[in-house]
């Protein structure tokens, strides 16, 4: 049998998020959990979806296509999303503006970080960038830089 370097407190099981989703769904532990994100996947993710709080601009007809084959699934077919609404602006609107939201350590000890509305205002000036050098929706980006809060950004 493996040995575990780190085994969480009851304490910290009971405040898990995955133990919310848990008692969410009604499974008896995270195996039936898993069991059914497999067998159920049009009843698992909306309530993932929902549990996290993700907002979509334009709702799915249906979660799970793989009409095409399983290689080639298409997930919350229809649907819209903002990744930067969802994981930076609508955090940098509410009361955790001011909060930290990127926290870098530099190999030197060096520690920065930037709240929400920093992460925000940044996210939306590279952004605002990336359309004046004439990026447009589909096209695909590659930025190489070291681990640094701009790569949060980016």
């Amino acid at each position: 049998m493996a040995e575990f370097v780190w085994t969480p407190t009851p304490e910290q099981v009971e405040q898990a998020n995955v133990t919310r989703l848990i008692r969410r769904l009604g499974c008896a532990d995270y195996h039936a959990l898993q069991r059914l994100s497999v067998e159920d996947p049009e009843r698992f993710w909306p309530e993932v979806v929902d549990d996290l709080g993700i907002e979509f601009s334009r709702p799915w007809e249906h979660v799970l296509d793989t009409s095409r084959g399983i290689e080639w699934a298409t997930w919350f077919v229809g649907g819209r999303l903002n990744l930067a609404w969802n994981c930076v602006h609508k955090w940098a609107e509410g009361e955790r503006a001011d909060e930290e939201a990127a926290v870098f350590l530099g190999e030197d000890g060096v520690r920065a970080s930037l709240t929400w509305a920093q992460v925000s205002r940044a996210v939306t000036k590279l952004a605002e960038a990336l359309v004046a050098a004439g990026i447009e929706p589909g096209d695909r980006v590659g930025i190489f830089m070291p681990m640094s809060p701009a790569a949060a950004i980016a």
